[in-house]
């Protein structure tokens, strides 16, 4: 490779990978959100809090992690599914609503818990980072001339 080629894949290879990460964010992001866009609301009710303290930092405290899990009723059928997530106002007994597949009623999610907007920001932010360090390049390599 000559000294002009390797000069450039250094100088473009991270603002182009920045670029094209950002694709495959915002592309995750909108096909998240579209698959979502198909499911139904329901009120659930959160039955059962589970603690887990398996994890210690390093000093040897545990560190907790909660699940909660949720019964709902889709088609006269009961269902109990983990919920994507914890929220610290969960309390079992508490009735919260959640989205479910129509075509799996165990595939579940709590809509303001939305991956989606986050992957597009995420993306996003990729992009702008990758296109402001070409153009940055760019510049330098204009302003050497």
């Amino acid at each position: 490779m000559s000294k002009k080629w390797k000069h450039a894949v250094e100088r473009y290879a991270g603002p182009v990978i920045c670029i094209i990460g950002s694709v495959l964010f915002v592309a995750l992001g909108i096909i998240k959100l579209i698959n979502i866009a198909s499911f139904k609301p329901v009120t659930a009710t959160i039955v059962r809090i589970e603690e887990d303290t398996s994890a210690v930092d390093e000093d040897g405290v545990p560190e907790y992690t909660y699940t909660a899990y949720a019964r709902y009723e889709v088609g006269g059928q009961i269902y109990e599914e983990q919920l994507d997530g914890f929220e610290n106002s969960y309390e079992q007994g508490n009735e919260i609503k959640i989205l479910y597949n129509p075509e799996d009623p165990s595939d579940i999610t709590v809509p303001k818990r939305s991956i989606g907007y986050i992957l597009i920001a995420f993306g996003a932010l990729l992009f702008i980072a990758g296109g402001f360090s070409i153009y940055m390049s760019i510049t330098r390599r204009n302003e050497k001339r």
